[in-house]
């Protein structure tokens, strides 16, 4: 049985052929939407041919079905075009869960427990200005921006 991300990668390179360099073609910047239908397409008479399986996480997936392989596929061919190192240009890409982590505030973590476990308004309404103090010292400064007048058309210059 082939991974899913095996057979991703085997299908864009047999549908994009001379166009794509492993490592190097950003795929997801060339494929068109026909060249993502025959993607698909080969990914699902992967399935039905038995060398792939589909696993679906929140429900499962019948392979007879052309809706259901269809639904299951572009989500997955989507996934690894933008994932593998392979077809997205050699970048090593982070689990997007990580990026929307970020760096951990131990004050802020703190500050949120205790708000959690007060009953008191009046403690909830000092712990949450406590946080709100916080995030504010944490949220990087705007960048102020000014219109510079000179560059911008004679007939837009009134609305600056």
């Amino acid at each position: 049985m082939k991974k899913q991300i095996d057979v991703v990668y085997a299908a864009v390179v047999n549908v994009l052929d001379d166009m794509f360099v492993p490592n190097e073609t950003v795929a997801k910047s060339i494929l068109t939407k026909s060249d993502r239908e025959d993607i698909i397409a080969l990914c699902i008479e992967a399935t039905r041919n038995g060398e792939v399986e589909v696993k679906g996480k929140k429900r499962t997936y019948d392979i007879s079905s052309d809706k259901d392989m269809q639904e299951y596929w572009a989500g997955t061919v989507s996934n690894h075009v933008r994932r593998d190192p392979r077809l997205n240009g050699g970048t090593e890409r982070k689990d997007l869960n990580e990026v929307k982590k970020g760096p951990r505030d131990t004050l802020l973590k703190s500050l949120r427990l205790m708000l959690d476990k007060q009953d008191d308004p009046k403690n909830k309404a000092d712990i949450q200005a406590a946080i709100d103090a916080r995030l504010a010292e944490l949220k990087p400064a705007a960048e102020k921006f000014e219109i510079d007048v000179n560059i911008l058309p004679d007939h837009l210059k009134h609305l600056a």
